[in-house]
C-alpha cells in the first residue's frame, strides 16, 4: 500500500468513524506496535485463481474487460 493510499483510507476512516482512533476495541481492532511477519511480503497482483474461486458466479467475470496498469479490471464501452 503507498503512503498515498494510507492517507486515503485514513480520510475514509476520519469521515466515517473518527473515534476509531479513540476506542480501536469498540471496532475489534488490536493495537499491535510489530509489523505481522506477513505484512511486509509482496502478494501477487492480480491474485491467482485458484479452485476455490467462485469466478463462474459472478457473471460480470465473463463480460470483457480491460485491465489497467495497476491490475484493476475495468468494463470495455460495447463495439459500436
Amino acid at each position: 500500500m503507498s503512503v498515498d493510499d494510507c492517507v486515503y483510507l485514513k480520510q475514509i476512516l476520519d469521515e466515517t468513524f473518527d473515534d476509531i482512533w479513540e476506542s480501536p476495541a469498540d471496532y475489534e481492532f488490536k493495537v499491535v506496535h510489530e509489523i505481522p511477519p506477513w505484512a511486509p511480503e509482496a502478494w501477487p497482483w492480480p491474485r491467482p485463481l485458484t479452485g476455490e474461486d467462485d469466478e463462474g458466479e459472478d457473471p460480470s467475470f465473463n463480460e470483457p474487460a480491460g485491465m489497467d496498469e495497476h491490475g484493476c479490471r475495468f468494463p470495455l464501452p460495447p463495439d459500436k
